[in-house]
């Protein structure tokens, strides 16, 4: 089995210290969390980090890989200029995974950004901190349907499951915007019941729940990650994996979920 470490993270730069400073005590639970993924993630060795983020090109009718020998992991929108990360995409594996979509009729579209977007880079600086140079493979969804996610989500285990490569699987996920009258979204009484199907979904492994997930609920919660939890699903559909809801926390009106998956 090629499919080595498998987690749900959240990907807000205030958890790093040197975005969110004094805010970061706020969210114990999460970094604590995150801390214990990045030694069950070092344990498992893997050679590739195929990581699914919902803040970089995302295309409305096709799925995409981001390509680069070098990728600068800066968030210097945050004022956060560099990074210790180094890594590159592993080509070998993006190319299996191109022709794997073309061949099941997946829209699928390579393009280069060589800076990566924060939601690949907050969950490497805290998970990847002890890696020596890595392989990544930056993913995107689209504006598909939740079925179209699922489906490339299987695309992606096919293939990784038939490489020779020890795969880690990363899916980049904030989940509501709206738990709080500060919260960025502003409040709303729908927020809270979203975040807690979200993560009964999640700890049973209900991936029909998540692609059948009503849409003016998505919404009306704010979320920031849906569609990344619908293509994660796809991917460990039908492997067996068991989840463990790591923490949950909500302090700035944002739902900030950990979780882990143990392989049989």
């Amino acid at each position: 089995m090629s499919l080595v470490f498998a987690a749900v993270v959240p990907h807000s730069p205030i958890l790093l210290p040197s975005v969110g400073r004094e805010h970061v005590e706020r969210l114990k639970k999460t970094v604590e969390s995150l801390k214990r993924l990045e030694q069950e993630l070092y344990a498992a060795a893997p050679q590739t980090i195929l990581i699914i983020s919902p803040h970089g090109p995302v295309e409305s009718e096709h799925f995409t890989i981001d390509v680069n020998d070098r990728y600068v992991c800066n968030l210097k929108e945050f004022g956060v200029m560099e990074s210790p990360l180094q890594c590159g995409a592993d080509m070998k594996l993006v190319n299996d995974l191109r022709e794997h979509c073309e061949d099941r009729k997946l829209p699928i579209m390579l393009r280069s950004e060589e800076s990566l977007d924060y939601g690949v880079v907050v969950p490497l600086t805290y998970l990847a901190a002890h890696l020596n140079k890595i392989s990544i493979i930056p993913l995107y969804p689209s504006l598909l349907d939740a079925k179209a996610h699922f489906e490339f989500g299987r695309a992606i285990q096919e293939v990784v499951m038939n490489s020779n490569r020890r795969v880690a699987a990363i899916a980049s996920a904030d989940l509501s915007h709206r738990l709080t009258e500060n919260a960025p979204g502003g409040f709303s009484p729908a927020a809270k019941a979203f975040d807690e199907k979200i993560i009964q979904l999640i700890g049973s492994k209900n991936s029909a729940g998540l692609i059948g997930f009503d849409a003016k609920a998505a919404r009306e919660a704010g979320e920031c990650g849906l569609s990344t939890l619908v293509a994660f699903a796809g991917i460990l559909d039908r492997v067996e994996a068991v989840p463990e809801i790591l923490s949950y926390e909500g302090p700035f009106g944002i739902g900030y979920l950990v979780a882990h998956y143990t392989f049989a």
